[in-house]
């Protein structure tokens, strides 16, 4: 009789582990709404962003595509504003990163684009940096 609960421990373990593997299958095949902004909305950010003219700052944009178009619509918005951009295009990351991650050292203009990509519903991660430091890595789709 013990090894019968056993054998039946173990098969209902087995499908709890299928259920769950099914279900996590079904979540990764749902289609992530890509990332854009519209032409107002990029105005917008423009706009606010106008009162830090001249800041420069250094961008990261990764191969993806998804991210890529992302990264080149926060470039203008950027490049709009009066900013000064550099940009450095990466295939991939290992590990991969996700969301738009700004590392920055005490900055208004930091703060200012956090704000504005926020506001947008964008998930921006605000992370402290060095002084005169100011990055920004478009990440892939979180």
């Amino acid at each position: 009789a013990h090894a019968i609960e056993d054998g039946l421990g173990r098969l209902r373990g087995r499908r709890a582990e299928q259920r769950a593997s099914a279900a996590a299958s079904a979540v990764a095949a749902i289609p992530k709404v890509p990332r854009i902004a519209t032409s107002e909305q990029l105005q917008s950010v423009s706009s606010q962003l106008a009162a830090f003219r001249g800041v420069q700052v250094y961008m990261i944009e990764l191969g993806d595509p998804e991210a890529s178009r992302l990264s080149q619509q926060i470039i203008d918005a950027m490049h709009n504003a009066g900013w000064t951009v550099s940009v450095t295009r990466l295939g991939g990351l290992v590990p991969p990163q996700y969301g738009i991650i700004c590392t920055h050292g005490p900055s208004e203009a930091a703060t200012a684009l956090i704000s504005a990509f926020r506001s947008l519903n964008f998930t921006v991660y605000d992370r402290g940096g060095s002084p005169g430091q100011f990055e920004i890595l478009v990440g892939l789709n979180p």
